[in-house]
Parts: structure tokens; sequence; C-alpha cells
């Protein structure tokens, strides 16, 4: 076992790719600066150095419901990608027999959001 077994499933090999699940919310270690208004997001090992890519630490002024949404956002990521091979399986995904339907409008936005969490569109 190496010595960094332990995390190997936060080492992320393409710095262009996010850090693997799970994000912490507000662990325990950080305590002593929580707040109602402060809070802390981390992965891995908690930090990133250019040789070692393992994870994240990120804290600051922000509401519990955006923190929330924060350290969920691998896990809804990973949500989209299957949603959207859902729909694209689909053989009514382009027309019903009157157009468009909403499930070629849905997977168009699946797109977009996995575009924005990919950084390939602004916004």
């Amino acid at each position: 076992m190496s010595a960094t077994a332990p995390f190997d499933n936060f080492i992320n090999p393409d710095p262009a790719t996010h850090t693997r699940g799970p994000w912490r919310l507000d662990d325990p270690i950080h305590a002593d600066v929580l707040s109602e208004d402060y809070h802390c997001i981390d992965a891995g090992r908690g930090y990133c150095t250019e040789d070692d890519r393992n994870g994240f630490g990120i804290s600051g002024f922000m509401s519990l419901a955006d923190a929330r949404v924060m350290a969920a956002a691998p896990t809804m990521l990973a949500a989209l990608y299957e949603a959207l091979d859902y729909f694209e399986a689909r053989e009514d995904i382009n027309y019903d027999g009157t157009g468009p339907n909403a499930a070629m409008s849905l997977a168009n936005e699946i797109r977009a959001a996995i575009a924005k969490a990919e950084g390939r569109t602004h916004g």
C-alpha cells in the first residue's frame, strides 16, 4: 500500500478536470472558524500544490445554502452525465410528431450545464 493510498480515489491526473468527491462541507476540523455565515468546503487532502493535485480547501463568507450547493457539485455533475445518457438513449429525443419535445429541451439544458461546469462556456 502506498503512502497516499487513503487518498488514491482523489488523485486527479488531469489538472483541467475537477477534484473528485466527496467534497466535505464544514468538516469538524474547521470548527474554530465556522459560523452561521462562514463555511469551509474541502476535498481530498484539503490542499493542492503544483506537483500534488489531490484536493483543495476553500472557505469564506457565504450562506449555508450556497455552501451546500458547492459541496454537492461533483455529485450533481455525475447525475447530469447520467441524465444526459438517459435522454440521448430515448428514441423520441428529437421529435415527437409535433416538433422538438420537452426531452430534447431538457437534454439541451443538461448539455449547457455540463459545458459550464467543464469551463467550455462562460457565465
